[in-house]
């Protein structure tokens, strides 16, 4: 039987060495199935130029998962976290053979570096917030221009990490960061709220962005996650665009921050000034456009989320891009199970499509 891999984080591996797969993992041998594919599933660390030294396959027959070793499949899913530059070489290396490793990037520091790479694109950097790296230095330039400020972590995700920073007055700013037991705020001047600052990053990385005035409902920050995906022909699709609600009280729409979600249409269907049609149309066209630039800079592309901003005056912008994302949220809403399942098939359908015309 033809064989594609997905590359795991260790916490999953376990997970499903231990008799306890995610869902996600049954989406794909659903998929996998239907197509007469076989997966194994393995960690960038159990791999060498040649074989899956450790990797877990899955018996119909058993109805279980065995570990096996065996040669390399020639196309990778990419589903682990690249964060050190031993994982980015071995795809690297993997990548100047013959084996085909789509949604794994070839670079540290992401936020920022996509930010980067984005900026050099006119149609695409009208678009983007003014974003630097977060420094003491540059958090004084930031504040001179700007009077609100978003701090990201470079590598953070679920929302966690994210401050916000705001003038009040001439003399004194609004932090506003997260801890164990909700929301703090703190106002001080200019000199101690980035001490401050500073002190909480602890030498993590970060950046600063310029905080666009978007638009609310009900008064509570609203964004919108586009899905998109490469279908079984290899090309660019929209799987379907989110609506995100932040809860009262709160500046992030992430659901462990008590968000809610629904599909976009929802939320713009009886919004007073935004239509949506154009709005999804606004953002279907960025969203390929941004996919296809990123990918001039990436390892091969197939499996993205894009989170954007709309301000009142229907101007959408780009507020960061997710190459893992997690959408077990969607289980907890009956008429969006259809969803959750889609968006798990299509990256099995094109690694499958790869696979024919490797």
């Amino acid at each position: 039987m033809r064989t594609i891999g997905v590359l795991l984080t260790e916490r999953t591996y376990q997970s499903i060495k231990k008799g306890t797969p995610p869902r996600s993992i049954t989406f794909y041998e659903e998929v996998a199935s239907l197509n007469k594919l076989s997966i194994v599933y393995t960690c960038p660390s159990q791999i060498n130029e040649n074989y899956v030294e450790t990797g877990l396959a899955y018996d119909a027959n058993l109805k279980t998962f065995h570990e096996k070793s065996c040669p390399l499949p020639s196309i990778f899913y990419n589903r682990s976290n690249f964060n050190n530059s031993k994982s980015i070489k071995k795809v690297s290396t993997l990548t100047q053979t013959n084996i085909v490793v789509f949604n794994a990037i070839p670079f540290r520091n992401g936020k920022h570096k996509i930010n980067n790479i984005l900026q050099g694109y006119d149609m695409i950097n009208k678009h983007l917030p003014k974003t630097a790296m977060t420094s003491e230095t540059s958090l004084f330039k930031m504040m001179k221009k700007y009077s609100m400020l978003i701090l990201k972590p470079c590598h953070g995700s679920k929302g966690k990490g994210i401050m916000s920073l705001e003038e009040i007055n001439q003399n004194e700013w609004l932090l506003i960061y997260q801890t164990k037991n909700g929301n703090k705020n703190e106002i001080a001047d200019k000199q101690e709220i980035v001490k401050l600052i500073m002190n909480k990053i602890n030498e993590k990385k970060y950046i600063t962005q310029e905080k666009i005035k978007l638009t609310t409902i009900d008064d509570r920050p609203f964004d919108i996650r586009v899905i998109l995906q490469k279908n079984d022909q290899g090309d660019w699709n929209v799987t379907e665009m989110l609506g995100k609600l932040a809860a009262k009280g709160e500046f992030v729409t992430n659901v462990g921050h008590r968000g809610e979600f629904d599909l976009l249409e929802s939320y713009l269907r009886n919004h007073p000034s935004l239509s949506s049609s154009s709005i999804m149309v606004q953002l279907e066209q960025l969203s390929k456009l941004i996919a296809f630039k990123l990918e001039e800079h990436c390892f091969l592309l197939g499996d993205l989320g894009f989170d954007f901003g709309v301000t009142n005056e229907g101007k959408v912008y780009f507020i960061e891009c997710n190459f893992r994302s997690q959408y077990n949220m969607l289980k907890s809403k009956e008429n969006l199970y259809y969803l959750w399942k889609q968006i798990h098939t299509q990256p099995i359908l094109y690694a499958n499509f790869l696979l024919n015309n490797h």
